[in-house]
């Protein structure tokens, strides 16, 4: 004869709390794997931004060879007024340096996929070998402008526009960063490269430069 085993109310709240346990194990697990691929993310968005600025130092370096001085940053030292606002000035002026029509193809980057017109202005005039007058800038592995600062300018401030994680696109104030230590400028006799990192936000510790900051 088959006899129907008994479950105790204790057994069964036994069995429900280690379903608990599990599920709250499994959770602690999804949110650890979620952070580590989330910090493996950023981590790739910083090294394909830093290898941007090096780039970006060698074009400025090759473009000091050939006119003897660095890429400026104002439109009107390249004879050129923008249609829209003045915001991302700085690597726009960049950019506009090194695709002059006047100047040797060895300054071009390979790429362009590091292009974009982030607030989709245009120059009054046509001085690049792009078929259009965009004022194009570089921008960094979070989509934001890159800011570029000749040292002549340093006692200037810039307006860009970004984006950040928190926040919709906005206008900032940029300038030129000094060394807290000494007071003077970061490469105060060539120029500066600066990107806002990821949190998207100026002077902050994740931004990444062609400098090392003295804390």
């Amino acid at each position: 004869m088959r006899h129907n085993a008994k479950v105790s109310p204790h057994d069964a709240a036994f069995s429900l709390i280690e379903i608990l346990v599990v599920i709250t194990i499994i959770g602690l697990l999804i949110g650890l794997s979620t952070g580590a691929y989330s910090a493996w993310i950023t981590r790739g968005e910083e090294a394909k931004t830093k290898s941007l600025i090096e780039e970006l130092k060698v074009y400025a370096q090759t473009y000091e060879q050939e006119t003897g001085g660095f890429p400026p940053s104002t439109l009107s030292s390249l004879g050129v007024n923008s249609t829209g606002d003045s915001s991302n000035e700085g690597i726009e002026a960049f950019v506009l340096s090194l695709y002059r029509k006047d100047l040797s193809r060895n300054l071009r980057p390979a790429s362009e996929s590091d292009l974009k017109n982030f607030d989709d202005d245009h120059g009054d005039k046509n001085i690049s070998v792009f078929g259009s007058a965009a004022l194009l800038e570089f921008v960094d592995a979070w989509d934001n402008p890159i800011i570029y600062i000749n040292w002549r300018d340093y006692s200037e401030t810039f307006t860009y526009l970004v984006e950040s994680p928190d926040t919709e696109r906005e206008s900032i104030d940029v300038h030129a960063l000094k060394n807290s230590m000494t007071g003077t400028y970061y490469n105060f006799d060539s120029y500066q490269i600066i990107s806002v990192g990821p949190d998207g936000i100026f002077d902050t510790e994740d931004d990444l430069a062609n400098f090392k900051r003295q804390e």
